[in-house]
């Protein structure tokens, strides 16, 4: 019983370590084991993980849409804020944002931040005031980008 076990184990996590890299055909379990018994185990496995995929992708998807949907509730908040015209789409009001010791950070956390606030704060009268060390900063982009003397030019 407990040798069975064993096997099962192994290839259940054979074909759990497949499934998850790149997928499992018939032609890989044919050739994992040439025992009946433990083939059929290694199907009744891989149909497991499937399922067990699927939902995790259908969750994953369900948070990524609600993700979507709190990004353009906020977004429009802030160009709420901003209290553009109804005919003219420009703000009437400007929203400044300080963000200071950018430099003091991890260099990918202060790169992750400035993306961030060029993609997603993109919005007319949004301003942001980076208080920062430019020769350090430019040092973690060419340290994270490998840019060299470039890393100026991805700052600008």
């Amino acid at each position: 019983m407990l040798k069975n076990a064993a096997k099962i184990a192994v290839v259940g996590g054979r074909i759990l370590l497949k499934a998850l890299s790149r997928g499992v055909s018939e032609e890989i379990l044919d050739k994992l084991s040439a025992d009946e018994n433990e083939n059929e185990i290694a199907k009744a496995a891989v149909r497991a993980s499937e399922k067990e995929f699927e939902k995790a992708a259908v969750a994953y998807i369900a948070r990524d849409k609600q993700q979507k949907s709190a990004m353009q509730a906020f977004r429009a908040s802030l160009i709420a804020l901003t209290e553009p015209n109804e005919n003219d789409p420009k703000p009437t009001k400007k929203l400044v944002f300080v963000v200071d010791e950018l430099d003091r950070c991890r260099p990918d956390y202060a790169l992750s931040v400035l993306e961030t606030i060029k993609h997603f704060f993109a919005i007319p009268g949004v301003h942001f005031v980076l208080g920062t060390n430019l020769k350090i900063l430019t040092k973690s982009v060419s340290s994270v980008y490998g840019l060299g003397d470039g890393a100026e030019g991805y700052l600008t």
